[in-house]
């Protein structure tokens, strides 16, 4: 089955306020399904200026429509995510792209002109033939796509297929980045969850949802954000390690047990429980 994704991360904003680690974080992510995720072509990666309204749109027209037939195909954003509209019945959720302007009245976030509507990613979802997919979203507000409230008109592309999203943070709350670190909080555990050590023993596999699981494993007590998920299935692939990227380091045939060889420098490393009488001698 053919694999394609599309890789997109954001730091720098025309008119809002800059990040420190999302395209740091677009990139390890692009470099780990390069390396790991076993796709038909190199996922695309959009960056910064790059990633306006314009170009994330015909990028995802691309990934979704002209590749995604009868394919799977894996969606990574982090970046600016917000909520806006004129009324509590009007609201709908945003991807911030590069050339996104707020427009706000008496304070309320009213319109947001040059960002991507979920309903449109959604709508593209609906028209796509696609065997399998999986979106993850590392923005501010990222439940707020999948909030029940919307489940019949937002996310009807979602139902009863092989579709998986996973969202850093609760519709109401802010996605964070780590205050000593160079990820997002929600991307660095989703790193943490997509290693070999956590993979399949059979397949080599990690699945979006296996991964999401270990992702509120690790972020759960931390009071920071709380991920999210809705989806049918668990299938899909995100990555797939062979047996060659197991990290475990080849087993040495040297035998440790040394007789009544002498204690050279050379065999030092075979010799444990005398370290006390060691240090004593060297005093």
């Amino acid at each position: 089955m053919k694999r394609y994704a599309l890789i997109v991360g954001i730091n720098k904003y025309r008119y809002l306020g800059n990040l420190a680690n999302a395209v740091h974080d677009a990139r390890e992510m692009h470099q780990l399904l390069v390396d790991h995720g076993q796709f038909d072509e190199e996922p695309v990666l959009l960056l910064d200026a790059q990633a306006t309204e314009r170009s994330l749109r015909q990028a995802l027209e691309t990934v979704l429509i002209k590749q995604g037939k009868q394919a799977e195909v894996l969606i990574y954003f982090a970046g600016h995510g917000f909520v806006a509209g004129k009324s509590e019945f009007e609201q709908q959720g945003y991807l911030a792209t590069y050339d996104t302007k707020l427009q706000r009245d008496q304070g309320e976030l009213v319109d947001a002109e040059g960002s991507l509507p979920f309903v449109f990613l959604n709508g593209l979802i609906e028209k796509a033939e696609l065997a399998g997919l999986a979106v993850f979203l590392d923005c501010c507000q990222s439940e707020y796509v999948i909030d029940q409230a919307l489940l019949s008109r937002g996310l009807r592309g979602f139902q009863e297929k092989e579709y998986f999203l996973s969202a850093a943070c609760r519709g109401f709350a802010p996605a964070y980045e780590e205050s000593d670190g160079p990820h997002g909080v929600y991307t660095g555990a989703l790193r943490k969850a997509l290693v070999v050590e956590k993979a399949d023993q059979q397949t080599g596999e990690i699945s979006a949802a296996d991964a999401h699981s270990e992702v509120v494993k690790q972020l759960k007590g931390k009071k920071l954000q709380t991920p999210v998920q809705f989806g049918f299935g668990n299938s899909f692939s995100v990555v797939r390690y062979r047996q060659s990227d197991s990290l475990e380091k080849p087993r040495s045939e040297e035998c440790p047990y040394q007789g009544l060889l002498a204690f050279t420098p050379e065999t030092e490393r075979f010799f444990k429980g005398r370290e006390a009488e060691k240090a004593k001698l060297r005093s």
